[in-house]
């Protein structure tokens, strides 16, 4: 039973359609018509006839990516086109909302995805800027509107993700920051110029801090100079109680992650703020409650986790909720189910949320994460899907052109007729598949494992057939699968239809390599100039191997560092062995894999007994050999480590160590400290 999805492509198109109409408004300078468009959609957001299922809202519009088509608009052109609007309209709360949007889009950028300890100073520094000027424009939007909840609701996003500023707080006491400079002390002008250099970046300047408040802004109660959050959420709620976003971001910011916790949560969606709320419009609250945790699965023999886990998940399927929160929460139930073992449920599961297309209006696309399980029933294990479920999420994703994933398996099953999906061409779906592969990697890096997924199931031509099609255009994972293919070390590979062809393979290897991806540099390095060892005589070679890990491990590649640890000792110069102890040792030694560890102690070992190394020691060579006997689980290096202990087993001290033992402790205690020479632990001098 197939679905109908010309309503859902039809639904999408008005929004692609509004998207349009707005763009063109501010390009052509229309701001009359872009101000009413606008104003419709917020006084509607703050009606009780609001429509909580409704995903092209206010809260949709007002995002700033909406204003500006990301291919053409560079980021000094959008900071343009809104001051224009402001020049032209200089009372236009919404040019002054954007324009702060906007910089919170810089902040963020600049700041980065990853967790706050990962943050460089500079980075916070430019971040701060940033969130400055943001803060600025909201202000000023502020007095520009009878309920400028849209501004309240951004300063609120700031304050939880950014915290507000010092300058801000201050004017709430009264107090009046001067302009920002260039601090005195050296290390903080340096940090503090190069952080303006990233908001110099974006085409940006620091804006005047403002001497006042907007007028209609109440005073703060002693706990919210400390609770900025609440503050610009009480807002919000004042300017509009029916801010659905504005609640939900509140419930994502009491996670424990954010020092909260459930029960913070709980009380918060039964309490005051959430009073007005239709049930619906709430079961979007507990949806993102439960999504703090119940997407993460207890051990498979964990039987008692499993079923409690089951019960929060009737609990949430048994409250009134948004369209798109209960699409999502059917697949991802389904999934959970799918875990389990517990396929033909977990098929019923998807299925209901799939025609909710046909009984809704519901235009949502399943997320990759949703739909995994699923796909491995169906392309790996052959699951039958009589409903067509898994081809009309697919069908659905071609709508949406965002997962490199679900293109690229739609793709192929159209080539093929495969998973229930017409075999037709769709016009432009490839190069639609290559964008999203390419505009943001790190959000598509699961799609290389689509021709394994396709080869697991026995699609062989298939797998092959796009494997081709992506390494002919420089697909860097593809050509590593065609690598791997003609190397006959796919799973399966005695069944493969395609022989082994050791040219094909190199050739592939090389042709990723030059595209300078990391981890087909390491795979260069690895399977073809080390296939025999680390000893190296050829110095081209070794070279080559020591340039491609070298910059395999600066492109992010872990793996590379102790290959290239390996090779610096066993075939490089004494300066080369020097370099790999004092700068990749540490790392290697804090590493999680044993047997990184182990083959670091053994390295060690072997350095420090080395009479014309860079650091000598018959002890410290015995201690680290030890320590790799220890380790070594399966007698990998027993006989060396063996051959090692009995030669440099002494009754005194030698080396570096007696050396700096001669010159007293406090110097040896220095010399360790500065991580000159590694001890293992447990080791005393």
């Amino acid at each position: 039973m197939s679905i109908d999805l010309q309503p859902v492509a039809a639904r999408l198109q008005a929004a692609e359609n509004l998207t349009h109409t707005l763009q063109q408004y501010l390009k052509a300078g229309a701001y009359d018509e872009l101000e009413a468009l606008l104003q419709q959609q917020a006084d509607l957001y703050a009606s009780p006839e609001q429509d909580v299922d409704d995903e092209f809202d206010y809260e949709w519009l007002t995002n700033v990516q909406r204003l500006f088509d990301e291919d053409t608009w560079q980021a000094e052109a959008r900071m343009a086109a809104l001051q224009r609007w402001i020049d032209a309209r200089p009372d236009s709360y919404h040019a002054y909302c954007y324009l702060g949007a906007l910089w919170i889009d810089f902040a963020s950028s600049i700041r980065g995805g990853g967790w706050a300890h990962s943050v460089t100073e500079d980075r916070w520094v430019g971040a701060r800027m940033a969130r400055d000027n943001a803060c600025i424009y909201l202000l000023k939007a502020i007095d520009l509107h009878e309920r400028p909840a849209l501004a309240y609701y951004s300063l609120m996003q700031i304050a939880s993700y950014l915290r507000e500023p010092d300058w801000l707080v201050h004017l709430f006491m009264g107090e009046v920051t001067p302009p920002a400079t260039a601090p005195d002390d050296e290390h903080e002008r340096l940090l503090w110029e190069a952080g303006l250099e990233h908001v110099q970046h974006f085409g940006g300047s620091l804006l005047p801090y403002p001497s006042a408040l907007p007028g209609k802004l109440p005073s703060r109660a002693e706990h919210e100079f400390a609770e900025g959050r609440l503050y610009w959420l009480l807002r919000a709620m004042d300017a509009n109680p029916l801010h659905v976003a504005a609640l939900d971001t509140a419930t994502y910011y009491l996670y424990p992650r954010w020092h909260g916790s459930h029960e913070e949560i709980e009380a918060f969606i039964n309490g005051p703020l959430c009073a007005a709320l239709s049930e619906k419009g709430r079961g979007r609250l507990w949806y993102r409650k439960a999504m703090d945790y119940i997407t993460d699965y207890p051990d498979h023999e964990d039987h008692e986790g499993l079923a409690e886990r089951d019960a929060d998940w009737q609990q949430l399927l048994g409250r009134p909720m948004p369209n798109w929160c209960r699409f999502r929460l059917l697949l991802q139930y389904s999934e959970f189910l799918s875990y389990q073992g517990k396929v033909k449920q977990a098929y019923v599961h998807s299925t209901e949320a799939v025609q909710m297309y046909a009984a809704t209006t519901l235009t949502a696309c399943a997320d990759e994460d949703d739909m995994k399980n699923l796909a491995l029933d169906v392309v790996r294990d052959g699951m039958l899907d009589p409903n067509e479920t898994f081809a009309s999420l697919l069908q659905v994703a071609e709508l949406w052109n965002n997962s490199a994933w679900q293109l690229l398996l739609a793709l192929t099953a159209r080539q093929f007729g495969l998973f229930g999906m017409p075999k037709t061409e769709r016009e432009g779906l490839l190069d639609k598949a290559l964008l999203a592969l390419r505009s943001s990697e790190s959000e598509h890096n699961d799609a290389y494992y689509v021709p394994d997924l396709l080869w697991d199931g026995e699609h062989h031509e298939a797998a092959y057939w796009l494997a081709n099609v992506l390494a002919e255009r420089d697909v860097p994972w593809a050509q590593n699968f065609l690598t791997d293919l003609y190397r006959g070390a796919l799973e399966d590979s005695e069944n493969s239809p395609y022989p082994e062809n050791p040219e094909r393979a190199e050739f592939w290897q090389r042709k990723a390599a030059a595209l300078e991806h990391p981890r087909s540099q390491f795979l260069l390095a690895k399977r073809y100039l080390l296939a025999d060892g680390f000893i190296i005589k050829d110095p081209q070679q070794f070279a080559e191997a020591r340039d491609l890990l070298l910059a395999a491990l600066n492109g992010g590649d872990d793996d590379a560092m102790l290959w290239l640890y390996r090779l610096l000792i066993d075939s490089g110069s004494a300066e080369d062995a020097q370099w790999a102890h004092d700068q990749l040792t540490p790392a290697l030694l804090n590493n999680e894999e044993n047997y990184t560890q182990l083959c670091t102690a053994v390295y060690l070992a072997d350095l420090y007994s080395r009479k014309k190394g860079p650091y000598y020691s018959s002890e410290l060579a015995v201690a680290w050999a030890e320590h790799a006997q220890q380790l070594d689980e399966d007698d990998d290096f027993e006989k060396y480590l063996k051959g090692l202990i009995k030669d440099n087993k002494s009754n005194g001290l030698t080396g570096v160590l007696s050396r700096m033992m001669n010159t007293g402790r406090k110097e040896l205690r220095q010399a360790l400290e500065a991580g000159r020479i590694f001890v293992p632990e447990g080791f005393e001098v």
